[in-house]
């Protein structure tokens, strides 16, 4: 059986409902069906001594956000 959905954090929402009770036990297989954004684009924060500085704590913030 072949199922698609999208992943929300620790959960992937199924694209349609599975013929299977509730507590069943299944093995699971994953593989992304389109290049992520991430490894599209990449991110990697670039902080310079010159002028502004950076802190880690925001440099932090940006990665949660984008989910680095």
């Amino acid at each position: 059986m072949k199922v698609r959905g999208v992943v929300k954090g620790k959960t992937i929402v199924l694209d349609e409902n599975l013929d299977l009770e509730d507590g069943e036990k299944v093995e699971v297989e994953i593989r992304a069906i389109e290049e992520s954004s991430k490894k599209k684009y990449g991110f990697k924060p670039i902080i310079s001594g010159g002028g502004s500085r950076t802190t880690n704590d925001l440099v932090n913030e940006i990665r949660e956000y984008l989910g680095i």
